[in-house]
This record gives structure tokens, sequence and C-alpha cells, in this order.
């Protein structure tokens, strides 16, 4: 229903009260408190958190490569237990200490 038509209904009184309350309903609904909280959780989940949680994933598994690449190295022979337990201690305090 276009401005004009409705305009013309509502000063003719041929506007029924369940239209007019839809018609008030629909626009409060657009304009509610909850939908302002929604869309601030969603923008802070989208711009803070889910960042947050690739970069962690991602150091994770970085710690965890290193880690598993040591020991395989390690049990296979091609490096020393010391070197093994040196390189393990340089990376490992590197990588924690760039974890915030």
């Amino acid at each position: 229903m276009d401005v004009q038509s409705l305009k013309q209904k509502i000063i003719d009184g041929k506007i029924t009260d369940t239209e007019l309350s839809n018609l008030l309903g629909s626009s409060k609904q657009s304009h509610s408190k909850s939908n302002l909280l929604k869309n601030i959780f969603k923008g802070y989940s989208e711009a803070v958190t889910i960042p947050n949680l690739w970069k962690t994933t991602l150091e994770s598994l970085l710690i965890l490569v290193v880690i598993v690449g040591a020991i395989i190295l390690s049990y296979s022979g091609k490096m020393d237990n010391t070197i093994t337990a040196v390189l393990l201690a340089a990376v490992l305090g590197f990588l924690f200490g760039k974890l915030k």
C-alpha cells in the first residue's frame, strides 16, 4: 500500500483497527532494542572473536607441528636427544612468549 492511498483511507475513516495496528506494529518491531543488541553482539563476534579464534588455532597448530616434528626426528635418529631438548626449549619458549 502506498502512502497516498493510506492517507486517503485514514482521512475517509475506512481503515480498520487491524490494518492500523499491523502498520504501527511493523514499524515498531524494526526499531526495537533487541535488534540493536543483536546487531551489536553479532558485530562484536565477527570483528573480535572470530579473528582471535583463528589466530589461536593457527598458533596451536604451529606448536603441535614443532613438537611432533622434533619428536619424530629424535626417534628416527636424525637428531641427538640434547639437540632435541635445546630445540624444543628455544622454539617453544619463543612461541609461548609470542602468545598473549
